[in-house]
């Protein structure tokens, strides 16, 4: 029956949910300059004040908490057993590189909403709201009390987070709708090394000038772009022929004025987590450059040894001996993302995911293997987030899942970070799924409409079953 009811409600508001959801695409709230009351901007805030609206408008208790986030609950209650952390912050979208509309104007489309923040994450923000007006107006019996979290700056760093748990405890229990279904139970920790080397300036040729490659340390490097003196384009030729072939990273080469010579790698971009489903220009080029005859300077020199402990292809830390494998998170990734290297200086910045079994201790030979070149080692670290899939709430998640969808439902290990990480009892639960490409943070992005409404059905069933 209640099942049924939960059905029911949300197909019998679907045209309603949609224009909902059209007023917040309409919002660019990628972050902005702050301004007094606007932490994130005005984008993120405009956003915050109408799904609050939105969310009121239906009876729904409100909060905002200066512009950082706002909350949504069927009552006032301040005691909360389950927290939803949602986001209504979008990354950057370029009208130009869209196909199917702008970013900033919703469009339907054979099932399908187009639009910047229509997967990431306002449409299942917009959808977890519905699952509280669907309990509220359908009177369903609720004796604990769910707290949607609205969050505005969850792309730039989530500050929003540390100022709500700054000012309040953790809920007993604490599901996402940022992530895929059905239930991500492991997030693997990250791994931010840089490791850094200075010399003198040595004119001896032929030698590097300078290299500079990738966007950003968590995104697999397209492209990577070095310059070099004493070897001519002609004489780069060959070698460059076999790198391409081997990596499958394309190259190109000219010749600048005063004898320089300009490479280019091109390889394709994806997200750190995933590096084998893109192809790192970095990687091939300090492979490229490892093979030509440049005199021994103490900066090709490292730039050699990096080729060899960064090898293209090996994605799992191999030749750098970090390999580490368990058989609930799976296997760490190893990506060189970021180069910056000049006559004086190296910078290279790696991403690296790690799996529950990871320990300080098995970094500790590759590290001191580092140093032992006269390079400088220094990173950052979040650990791994891991919740026990045979926890009581997360088993109930799992029948939510499966009694909406008709699917088996599992855990995943991701190697992506949600809200949850770091967070006790917390799992990130839907919207996407993991089999679609729904180009998040890219153009054109995408969701099925289904797919929002299932989930927020889901979610109204898993409210009712985790607050009584």
């Amino acid at each position: 029956m209640e099942k049924q009811l939960i059905e029911n409600y949300f197909e019998q508001h679907r045209e309603e949910y949609l224009k909902d959801l059209a007023k917040l695409i309409a919002i660019d709230s990628r972050r902005g300059e702050a301004r007094q009351g606007m932490p994130f901007g005005e984008g993120p805030a405009r956003s915050l004040k109408t799904a609050l609206d939105i969310a009121a408008g239906y009876g729904l208790y409100t909060e905002n908490w200066e512009n950082y986030l706002g909350i949504v609950q069927i009552n006032c209650e301040q005691n909360r057993n389950l927290d939803i952390l949602t986001h209504l912050d979008v990354v950057p979208a370029s009208p130009s590189d869209w196909r199917q509309t702008d970013p900033f104007v919703m469009k339907i489309d054979n099932g399908k909403v187009y639009g910047r923040g229509v997967a990431d994450d306002k449409g299942p923000a917009l959808a977890v709201i519905y699952s509280l007006r669907a309990i509220k107006e359908l009177r369903l019996p609720l004796k604990g009390n769910p707290c949607v979290f609205l969050g505005c700056g969850e792309e730039t760093g989530s500050e929003e987070l540390h100022y709500y748990f700054e000012r309040t405890e953790p809920a007993e229990m604490t599901i996402s709708p940022d992530a895929s279904f059905p239930v991500i139970n492991i997030e693997k920790g990250i791994l931010v090394a840089e490791i850094q080397s200075v010399y003198d300036r040595d004119g001896r040729l032929p030698r590097i000038l300078s290299i500079k490659g990738g966007t950003a340390y968590n995104t697999v490097a397209e492209t990577c772009k070095a310059i070099i003196t004493g070897i001519s384009a002609v004489e780069v030729q060959q070698q460059m022929e076999n790198t391409e072939q081997k990596t499958r990273v394309r190259f190109t080469c000219i010749a600048l004025d005063g004898g320089e010579t300009e490479i280019t790698a091109i390889g394709k971009a994806a997200h750190a987590s995933m590096p084998e489903a893109g192809n790192n220009a970095i990687a091939a080029m300090l492979e490229l450059l490892a093979s030509l005859p440049f005199s021994k300077l103490k900066g090709f020199k490292q730039i050699q040894y990096l080729s060899r402990l960064f090898p293209h292809g090996d994605y799992y830390g191999r030749s750098a001996r970090i390999y580490m494998e368990d058989e609930k998170s799976g296997v760490i990734t190893v990506s060189p993302n970021l180069i910056t290297y000049t006559e004086t200086k190296l910078n290279l910045t790696i991403d690296a995911r790690l799996p529950i079994c990871f320990t300080d201790e098995k970094l500790k030979s590759f590290i001191e293997g580092v140093e032992m070149e006269d390079l400088h080692y220094s990173a950052q670290c979040v650990r791994p987030h891991y919740v026990d899939e045979k926890a009581g709430f997360v088993e109930k998640l799992l029948h939510c899942y499966e009694e909406y969808t008709g699917e088996k439902g599992y855990c995943i290990a991701a190697g992506g970070l949600t809200y949850c990480h770091g967070i006790d009892n917390a799992v990130a639960f839907g919207f996407a799924d993991e089999r679609v490409d729904n180009f998040m943070h890219g153009s054109d992005e995408f969701a099925q409409i289904d797919r929002l409404l299932t989930g927020g059905k889901i979610y109204a069933s898993a409210i009712l079953k985790l607050c009584n």
